[in-house]
């Protein structure tokens, strides 16, 4: 199952109905005017840094002032997805962390550097 798919069921599961579930490579299938409290991805690492670096470079025009980026990628690469969203947004805090995987959350601050 897709992660699309398994997030759309996830959504009618609990009754959600304040999102949308967006797939999108990049930002390329979204309107360039939507705006996002929340981004919420697990990006595509196997494509290499300069994409992952460019999704969370992008990210931070498409979050509304207080929104917030959340990623979950292998523990092994934390510490340079980490230093791109320090430079990004000023800062970043680790959410959670397992053996194999992190998730790392950065907030679109009025004080964030760009």
């Amino acid at each position: 199952m897709s992660a699309i798919k398994a997030t759309r069921l996830n959504v009618g599961h609990n009754g959600l109905n304040n999102l949308t579930v967006t797939a999108s490579t990049g930002y390329d299938d979204i309107d360039e005017d939507s705006r996002f409290d929340l981004i919420v991805s697990n990006p595509p690492t196997h494509r290499g840094r300069e994409v992952v670096e460019t999704m969370i470079a992008d990210s931070r025009a498409r979050l509304t002032p207080g929104g917030s980026l959340v990623i979950v990628v292998e523990a092994r690469l934390k510490p340079w997805v980490q230093r791109s969203l320090d430079a990004q947004f000023g800062s970043c805090e680790v959410v959670r962390r397992t053996n194999k995987h992190v998730v790392l959350a950065a907030e679109n601050s009025p004080t964030s550097h760009h």
